[in-house]
């Protein structure tokens, strides 16, 4: 929270909170109108028309442009997640940097999946890779979604690569506990993350960083 410094202060801040709150409101797994990015929508267009909300002139523009553009068209198939991550990460675009979480005990525990078979899923739209968590980590996973490593989300993603279910990677190393603060995720507040590498999954989609959810906590939905 730190690196949003004075920001948070703002009404831009608290209507984008209030946005992210609102819209896990009832969320369910696999709830293809929160993933696709419709319950971040309906809840920016809620909060806004319903009460008065005294935005800076670059994020009143973003939000009408975005409100415009899919208001007259709701369709919960189609992902919209590329334009609602704009509005969420909005005014900083990058991924705030994550701070390395000291936690020896846990870190060695993600260390026995090392080398282990993790599965490529296609998963909401998603390539997933399935990480299969040993007795003792499923115990203190706090994390209400599935065990899974994103590898290509949804907005760059396309139903044909369903050729890639049920491929195994068995290179997978953890080798590092992290956390950050969670914006374009609604879901979570605060998160920690196992980070791990493979060189397969580089070579086959040159993603070098990699990383699952293991704890987290959850944001607090609205209260009206």
């Amino acid at each position: 929270m730190e690196q949003l410094g004075n920001y948070i202060f703002t009404s831009d801040f608290g209507y984008q909170e209030n946005v992210r709150r609102l819209s896990v409101t009832g969320f369910g797994e696999n709830d293809k109108f929160y993933y696709n990015g419709w319950s971040q929508l309906i809840s920016m267009i809620q909060l806004y028309e319903k009460h008065q909300v005294n935005l800076s002139e670059e994020l009143k523009l973003l939000v009408d442009n975005i409100i415009n553009k899919y208001k007259e068209n709701i369709d919960i198939d189609v992902n919209i997640r590329g334009d609602i991550k704009k509005f969420l990460m909005w005014p900083y675009p990058n991924y705030f940097n994550f701070s390395d979480y000291k936690n020896q005990k846990l870190l060695d525990l993600c260390k026995t999946m090392n080398n282990k078979i993790h599965l490529l899923k296609v998963v909401n739209g998603k390539l997933y890779l399935m990480v299969p968590l040993n007795q003792k980590l499923e115990k203190i996973r706090n994390n209400p979604e599935s065990v899974h490593i994103t590898v290509i989300n949804s907005d760059k993603f396309q139903n044909h690569h369903n050729q890639y279910d049920d491929f195994e990677i068995d290179d997978v190393e953890y080798f590092k506990l992290s956390s950050t603060y969670s914006r374009d995720y609604p879901l979570f507040a605060n998160v920690i993350v196992v980070n791990c590498k493979s060189e397969k999954i580089f070579e086959m989609f040159g993603k070098n960083e990699l990383h699952f959810t293991i704890k987290v906590v959850l944001r607090k939905p609205y209260e009206f």
